[in-house]
């Protein structure tokens, strides 16, 4: 896998830059945020998207937990703080977003709608294959699906 794509989405066209702190790197992508991973980590995130899983340091239920990762990272750097993943612990934050129930991924969905509406009742530009880590849901069409059933809601 290239440098240059996301370890943990895949989405081309990211930043890394080595830290400070010994064998990390600090990666910047548009979906997932700014977040720290640590070398061997990032390998086998890499070596996963490249041979597929399971592969070294993955099971195949790692997999589907990616997109709950990004949820972590991205909903972390939005609130100022500083995801620094590791081995033992990104399965563990990717959890926590994996369970999040539906009606709480709709409060989500209208509170982000409300933060970035600069006018209320105006539109705004919204992209769902960006933003689907800010409502929990692990996909594009998930998060496509939650507004249209919002929309839906409201007329």
């Amino acid at each position: 896998m290239s440098k240059d794509i996301c370890p943990i989405c895949g989405l081309a066209d990211i930043e890394e830059t080595q830290s400070a702190q010994q064998d990390a790197s600090v990666i910047t992508c548009k979906r997932c945020g700014k977040y720290m991973i640590d070398g061997l980590t990032l390998g086998n995130f890499r070596s996963m998207h490249a041979h597929g899983a399971p592969s070294v340091g993955f099971t195949a239920d790692d997999v589907g937990l990616l997109p709950y990762l990004s949820a972590y990272t991205r909903q972390t750097y939005e609130s100022g703080g500083k995801a620094q993943l590791d081995s033992k612990n990104w399965r563990g934050y990717a959890r926590q977003h994996s369970n999040t129930p539906e009606e709480q991924k709709l409060h989500k969905l209208l509170f982000l709608i409300k933060e970035r509406t600069p006018i209320p009742g105006h539109s705004f530009p919204f992209d769902c294959d960006l933003t689907y880590p800010l409502v929990d849901v692990a996909s594009t069409m998930e998060c496509c699906q939650l507004v249209k059933y919002l929309k839906m809601a409201l007329n």
